[in-house]
């Protein structure tokens, strides 16, 4: 290997000559690099989807998406602003079904902020309560829209769970459902129903609410201190969908739920919500005919489930340290306490340690590994910052066409073609960075610098936010582990083909928990779309870190395979924002 304070590349370093091997080595890495991550990204979130919706002559114990839009039907037929005869109406409806269906229920009245403000609370008694399983959620909608999904599929949903919690025997834990007023009025409904007398008997608390019209229920807020009711979660639902960074993005949104007066009152508790279709939030198309039966069946599912399961639970011994939790695929969920984050940390930085060692024994200098990870963190900087100016010239069009009549209807953050388009995009700007750094360092430099910043940045995260530790630190031991076989069977040649290959395959869980964290921190963080595209496309160039050696030989073989990713990138974003402004 050359001496990398040279600058200039050795026959076997990964500099950024062209390649003697020929196009073929070229091809394979750009399918590698491009193809791949795109194929385990799609993997990775196609099936956070949300159960297929049960019709109504479903058995009566099940939950039934089908029984669910009938009441859904009376609930959103219009807005229902709080204190507006619709609300009033909404209201009645919902007293008569819960005495109908057989539940002890109550209204409370009460004044906030000059609104007067009407909760609807019901309660199914026990055989020895623990305490109550609170499941909430709020009636009233905005004056823009019926609210259909916001928040009318969770009143809609409890109904369904009231009937058929009443087919099965009598459970330890009451349970109550809470339908607040004025939540769209800053939460006025929650803060009421804390003075009621039920509200001393609450053990835990579910919230339902929703920030879109389709996608999976996903749980995205906890109460402190929630490894045993992560524990209890994963064992109650069929189908959990959550992970434990999605409160830290949650708290830098411009958004509360009622489950924030909860928090503050000390009661432990989850909240759930589906996010996708996010342009219908607080508008009239948040209809009914646009709500997805897989969400109705979701957030039913998970209340029936939730209900059932901590209604035979001790909810007076819930608190326990906090959990690292997250989806790997489908319905599989992984959770462990917080307190192996520091251990699985140690285990990363000494496998890393190893592989520097092994990289210092191929003839690479102790401090090339501070100029590789210099380079590398620079190249993640310009690479997230170029996809963001990518991305706002088509965006503003769209702003300023939705301006002059035409308002995008479609979905912006949902819409795949801008996701695919934007990763695509921020990888083929990735391999450009790739090649230009290339002039004054080498691939074996530069792909052990990426792993030294992702052990820092691993080192960061597991002290400040240990909740998003998993994502760094699974992908890294496994990176690191393939590069250090790589330099073991390659010493010789360590930017060899062969290392392109293993690295590639050690990286699949980078790509698959990044790309699957980048689609939906996507859609949580659209409404701040810069930032939405610059921290998704840094998590994309990150996994891209991890299989540097392919991005490598591209550099090495010529600019046609990164210009073909960059211009097709381009075209699906381009088709994507065209779909938007159709409302297609």
């Amino acid at each position: 290997m050359q001496d990398s304070g040279t600058g200039q590349a050795g026959p076997s370093s990964g500099g950024g000559r062209r390649d003697a091997r020929g196009p073929r080595v070229a091809v394979l890495s750009a399918l590698v690099a491009f193809a791949y991550p795109a194929v385990v990204t799609v993997v990775a979130f196609l099936p956070l989807v949300g159960p297929d919706p049960l019709p109504a002559d479903a058995p009566p114990e099940r939950f039934s998406a089908g029984r669910a839009m009938e009441p859904l039907r009376v609930i959103a037929a219009q807005p229902r602003p709080a204190m507006s005869p619709a609300n009033e109406r909404v209201r009645e409806y919902l007293v008569q079904r819960l005495r109908e269906i057989g539940w002890e229920t109550t209204t409370q009245e009460g004044t906030r902020k000059r609104i007067e403000l009407t909760n609807v609370v019901a309660r199914k008694r026990g055989t020895g309560s623990t305490g109550a399983v609170l499941l909430a959620c709020h009636h009233d909608s905005v004056p823009e829209g019926p609210g259909a999904a916001d928040d009318g599929v969770a009143v809609a949903a409890f109904l369904e769970t009231a009937r058929a919690l009443n087919s099965g025997p009598r459970l330890r834990n009451d349970v109550m459902l809470l339908f607040t007023d004025g939540e769209e009025l800053h939460l006025l409904g929650a803060d009421l129903f804390t003075e009621h007398p039920w509200f001393r008997d609450v053990g835990v608390v579910f919230n339902f609410e929703a920030r879109g019209i389709s996608g999976p229920s996903i749980m995205f807020e906890t109460s402190d201190g929630n490894g045993a009711l992560i524990r209890e979660f994963a064992r109650a639902v069929s189908y959990p969908v959550g992970t434990s960074l999605a409160y830290s993005v949650y708290e830098l949104l411009p958004n509360d739920t009622d489950m924030t007066v909860f928090r503050a009152h000390g009661v432990a508790g989850l909240n759930f919500a589906f996010i996708n279709g996010v342009t219908a939030y607080h508008t009239a198309a948040d209809s009914i005919d646009a709500v997805s039966g897989r969400s109705v069946q979701h957030h039913g599912d998970n209340a029936l489930e939730l209900a059932r399961h901590f209604g035979e639970v001790d909810v007076r011994d819930l608190e326990s340290r906090d959990a690292v939790y997250f989806n790997v695929h489908g319905r599989v969920f992984v959770h462990y306490s917080g307190r192996w984050v520091l251990p699985i940390l140690a285990l990363d930085a000494v496998v890393v340690a190893l592989v520097c060692l092994a990289a210092l024994r191929t003839g690479l200098r102790s401090w090339g590994i501070v100029t590789g990870a210099w380079s590398f963190a620079v190249v993640l900087l310009e690479s997230g910052l170029l996809v963001v100016g990518a991305w706002v010239v088509p965006w503003a069009v769209t702003r300023v066409l939705g301006s002059l009549g035409s308002p995008p209807r479609g979905d912006i953050a949902s819409n795949d073609l801008l996701v695919v388009g934007k990763a695509l995009l921020g990888l083929a700007i990735l391999s450009w960075r790739v090649r230009i750094r290339l002039r004054r360092t080498d691939g074996v430099t530069l792909f052990i610098g990426a792993l030294v910043v992702w052990l820092l940045l691993l080192a960061v995260t597991s002290v400040l936010l240990p909740g998003a530790s998993y994502l760094l630190a699974w992908p890294l031991l496994a990176a690191a582990l393939g590069a250090g076989v790589a330099l073991l069977v390659w010493r010789d040649d360590p930017m060899a083909p062969g290392t392109a290959v293993v690295t590639a395959a050690c990286a699949f869980p980078g790509w698959f928990l990044l790309g699957q964290t980048a689609y939906l921190m996507f859609l949580a963080l659209f409404p701040m779309p810069a930032v939405a595209v610059f921290v998704t496309t840094l998590l994309i160039a990150l996994a891209g870190g991890l299989m540097l050696p392919c991005s490598v030989r591209i550099a090495q073989s010529g600019r046609r395979a990164v210009v073909t990713a960059g211009a097709v990138g381009v075209v699906l974003m381009v088709a994507g924002f065209v779909l938007q402004v159709g409302g297609w």
